[in-house]
């Protein structure tokens, strides 16, 4: 079977160029820019195909007040071409919505986060994710809560479950998804942008003396948010 994954992000007025911070014309809008996109077989199923894209890099999960969150005026599209003509003939796309609990205070929350339905998350965070496949456009999620990001464990103490909970089934179990906050899964040493430096090479293609030649992943610590569909 031929499958192309391949990502944009759409405005709702128009973008046309994503990439991970390395394209001029998204590196001012981290909110559109796509990092990295996976397609793998499910671990839990070899009949299953994993899709999964990522967006928002570097972000820092202690980043709070106004935490990161999908881009309400966004929407995140997986393209999928199953025929190899560079078109796409499945569309996933995601779109999302923020709510205040208590407009009295602008905190994200204001003590811990049990469940998705949690008052004490004040800015929750709704998505919906639809499947358009030649024409036809089914709701994968309706208008649901996704998982909060991971404060720590006065806010969030068994994230797990929340991330558990933020776990969609679709089409009548065939599908899952999952829209949220992860880990940027990619390693990459960024140092590569001082003139072509890659760390750990000999000089002059790497650095001539000290530690700083030991390679480094730059985004070891930080988080994307991404759309994950099996």
């Amino acid at each position: 079977v031929l499958l192309t994954a391949a990502v944009l992000v759409a405005f709702r007025s128009q973008a046309d160029a994503s990439s991970h911070r390395e394209a001029p014309a998204i590196s001012k809008d981290a909110f559109a820019d796509t990092t990295d996109v996976y397609a793998f077989i499910s671990p839990e199923n070899e009949n299953n195909i994993v899709l999964a894209a990522s967006w928002i890099p570097f972000e820092g999960p202690e980043g709070g007040p106004n935490y990161f969150e999908w881009d309400p005026n966004a929407l995140y599209d997986i393209f999928v071409d199953t025929d190899g003509d560079a078109l796409p003939n499945v569309t996933y796309t995601l779109s999302s919505r923020v709510t205040t609990v208590n407009g009295n205070t602008f905190l994200y929350n204001v003590n811990t986060i049990n469940n998705l339905a949690d008052p004490e998350w004040n800015r929750p965070q709704f998505i919906t994710v639809t499947e358009n496949n030649d024409g036809v456009i089914t709701n994968l999620v309706a208008n649901e809560r996704t998982a909060p990001v991971n404060i720590g464990s006065k806010s969030t103490p068994d994230y797990d479950a929340l991330e558990e909970e933020a776990i969609y089934s679709a089409a009548g179990g065939t599908v899952k998804v999952f829209a949220g906050q992860t880990d940027d899964a990619f390693w990459v040493d960024l140092q590569v942008f001082d003139l072509l430096t890659l760390r750990g090479q000999d000089a002059p293609i790497g650095y001539s003396t000290g530690s700083t030649n030991i390679p480094v992943d730059s985004l070891s610590g930080f988080n994307v948010h991404s759309m994950v569909i099996e």
